[in-house]
């Protein structure tokens, strides 16, 4: 009888521990160092567009389906816009504008491997273009290629989302510095 109510507890308390939400996935993929541009890009910026690349002109895989990307890639834009504003990269005083249109060539995930060991890596490559508005003018492309870590300490999930995170903002600062004239 002991035995019996033992394990009706233990599935009582497994049952409601599987009831739990998911915790939000907070990411903030706004880099920590945006410089302050030198060089202007000729073009008062119109708009960003952060978009999946299509499939002939992937280099790599899409780790998460492309409805699982929708959040990141909001995150993504906004991240974008953010670090773009503060760059002054763009030269809010001329007559021409542009848009920013960044393709998402390759997001993978690291290997069960390296999740065994406690690390979560996550590789990714991007073609940031910038487009003239009224032509649609190809001015300038240029492929960035980034890597983010995530640690076992902060759980799996938390692993994934840390490694998301460096990832992209990452790319973000390479982009940016790039456009100033840093070599990578």
């Amino acid at each position: 009888m002991k035995l019996y109510k033992l394990f009706q507890a233990g599935w009582m308390i497994l049952t409601l521990s599987a009831c739990q939400t998911v915790p939000p996935m907070n990411y903030d993929f706004t880099p920590d160092q945006v410089v302050r541009s030198d060089h202007k890009t000729n073009g008062r910026l119109q708009s960003i567009e952060v978009m999946l690349a299509r499939p002939e002109v992937r280099t790599g895989s899409i780790t998460p389906d492309d409805s699982d990307m929708q959040p990141i890639i909001r995150e993504w834009q906004r991240a974008l816009t953010v670090s773009v504003n503060r760059s002054s990269m763009f030269d809010s005083n001329s007559d021409e504008r542009v848009k920013l249109v960044v393709q998402i060539l390759e997001f993978k995930h690291s290997s069960l491997l390296q999740l065994l060991v406690g690390r979560r890596i996550t590789h990714i490559n991007s073609r940031y273009i910038i487009i003239k508005s009224d032509t649609n003018t190809v001015l300038s492309s240029m492929d960035i290629e980034s890597t983010g870590y995530g640690m076992a300490v902060q759980g799996e999930l938390n692993m994934s989302i840390a490694s998301y995170n460096n990832a992209v903002s990452s790319n973000i600062e390479k982009f940016i510095a790039v456009s100033n004239g840093v070599k990578p």
